[in-house]
């Protein structure tokens, strides 16, 4: 076996790379549900948007960091790593007037003004729209 040299290199990642701003928006859509991410995912890129997936948190903020400019964020109120304000408040930190589209299973309290299941594709990508709409020029 050949031996081989590493290299160790510091990457400051306290702001993503400025990526190009295109006139398809990035919908960053993190739900820890595989079908709900793969149907939506689709329906989405059917409608024009781009689409970026994550299963947690954790992936969601590591898309941050890949340099795409993120229009809009679809996350679930829960998730097993985290809630879905609390991811928001940690995407923020990169993209401060992100609009913020939330998911609920069930309709309670906290769901008040999410989206709740079941819902339609036109549902989903209507309420995208109108928080696309939101967002200042």
């Amino acid at each position: 076996m050949q031996p081989f040299a590493v290299r160790r290199v510091r990457v400051s990642i306290d702001k993503p790379v400025a990526g190009l701003i295109t006139d398809d928006p990035l919908v960053l859509l993190v739900t820890d549900d595989d079908d709900l991410r793969t149907v939506a995912g689709r329906a989405l890129s059917g409608e024009g948007f781009r689409v970026a997936t994550a299963a947690h948190g954790g992936h969601a903020l590591l898309t941050c960091l890949s340099g795409d400019h993120i229009s809009v964020l679809v996350t679930e109120l829960s998730m097993r790593d985290m809630t879905g304000p609390r991811l928001a408040r940690r995407v923020r930190r990169y993209y401060p007037d992100l609009p913020v589209v939330y998911l609920a299973d069930s309709e309670t309290e906290e769901s008040e003004g999410a989206l709740v299941r079941p819902f339609t594709c036109d549902d989903l990508v209507q309420r995208l729209r109108s928080a696309l709409a939101t967002v200042p020029a």
